[in-house]
């Protein structure tokens, strides 16, 4: 069973205050039920079975938006949690660590859902195989899936 950090302070959040209780609990469950990489492949039938709440997925990508881009729907049609590598593996360090085998799992599911590194809020950095640390825009992505 995956293990995640929680931010306590998500409840004086105003667009997290302003949910209604069935997609507060839908939050929770987005953020738990994605991959170690942020990503999610939009199913609710599960959500409803567990807490028999219908949830809308327009509804709720426009309610998690609000005020701010914190779910970005990819070309394939799965969700992106915009903070989670950020928040999840790199407090300060900023970067994605390809020493490390849980990031490099991470930039693979990355390239599989078209995400690129430039775009990954937070991510200023990427240190290659052999400990060279280049800025996101300046790491030749062709390293990694050759």
């Amino acid at each position: 069973m995956a293990k995640r950090f929680t931010e306590t302070t998500i409840w004086e959040d105003d667009w997290f205050y302003e949910l209604s209780v069935e997609y507060k609990l839908f939050w929770f469950y987005l953020k738990d039920n994605c991959d170690h990489a942020g990503v999610w492949k939009p199913k609710t039938r599960a959500f409803k079975s567990m807490t028999d709440v219908e949830i809308n997925l327009d509804k709720a990508l426009q309610y998690f938006n609000m005020g701010k881009q914190r779910v970005r729907v990819l070309y394939n049609g799965n969700w992106f949690l915009e903070d989670f590598f950020l928040f999840q593996y790199t407090k300060t360090s900023r970067s994605l660590n390809l020493r490390n085998r849980v990031h490099e799992s991470v930039l693979e599911v990355y390239l599989k859902n078209g995400i690129v590194p430039q775009t990954v809020k937070g991510l200023d950095y990427i240190v290659s195989k052999d400990g060279v640390k280049y800025l996101t825009n300046e790491f030749d992505i062709f390293e990694v899936e050759g």
